[in-house]
């Protein structure tokens, strides 16, 4: 037979385990509220998809040639190259 503490503590605990779920379940729920207003609202980008944008003056290439008999060609220099993006010489 269970005794009277035993089962007021056990009630205590329980009442206090399902007060955390549901605090729990509330800052949930706030929060996914929250941030959902925050995300911009952009159309043209699908969902699970990203876009970044940024500004670099710098963009390191590291490259290798070789030579028709598969020979490294050293001693080459910015000069010896020219870099394009989207066809535009930069």
């Amino acid at each position: 037979m269970i005794e009277r503490s035993e089962l007021s503590s056990s009630i205590r605990g329980m009442a206090v385990l399902l007060s955390c779920a549901i605090l729990a379940i509330t800052l949930t729920i706030a929060l996914t509220t929250s941030w959902s207003k925050q995300l911009p609202q952009n159309d043209s980008v699908q969902p699970n998809q990203f876009e970044i944008k940024s500004s670099v003056n710098v963009v390191l290439l590291q490259v290798t040639v070789r030579n028709r008999d598969n020979n490294l060609v050293e001693q080459l220099n910015k000069d010896n190259f020219q870099i394009y993006e989207d066809g535009a010489l930069q």
